[in-house]
């Protein structure tokens, strides 16, 4: 899920606050030929577009139905706790409790959480160049 995440950023990054146009005339410049139409679509609109409707399916399904692990929980016969009856093959699916799922979605935004905190913090800030046209 983090992979989504980030991919939006950097599509919605290069493509609205870098410029599409800007980084174009980068790839020109990089490789002699400016990038087809088709690839500017795709930067701009149809994979933010795709990849937000990824993140939302998949949160939506993980909220839907939690998780599962097979949890060894004995023979029926011979069960290993009171909490399971046990089984014919010895596994169940058991639902990840919630403390683990409420530290696997901690786990999955730190390291996102950079990305915003540190735009907003520069959002005034002026853009500096890297290399200066009179160095080059």
């Amino acid at each position: 899920m983090v992979f989504h995440e980030i991919g939006i950023i950097e599509c919605v990054a290069v493509s609205w606050f870098y410029g599409l146009d800007r980084f174009c005339g980068d790839i020109e410049h990089m490789t002699g030929g400016q990038p087809h139409i088709y690839w500017r679509i795709c930067w701009k609109f149809v994979s933010p577009i795709l990849i937000t409707v990824v993140l939302i399916a998949s949160l939506v399904k993980m909220l839907i139905k939690a998780p599962m692990y097979p949890a060894f929980v004995g023979c029926e016969k011979f069960p290993v706790s009171d909490q399971f009856a046990g089984s014919e093959n010895w596994v169940e699916k058991v639902p990840y409790p919630d403390w683990s799922r409420f530290i696997a979605s901690i786990m999955v935004a730190l390291p996102i959480i950079p990305i915003p905190v540190m735009a907003i913090k520069n959002w005034k800030k002026p853009v500096r160049p890297i290399v200066h046209p009179d160095e080059a």
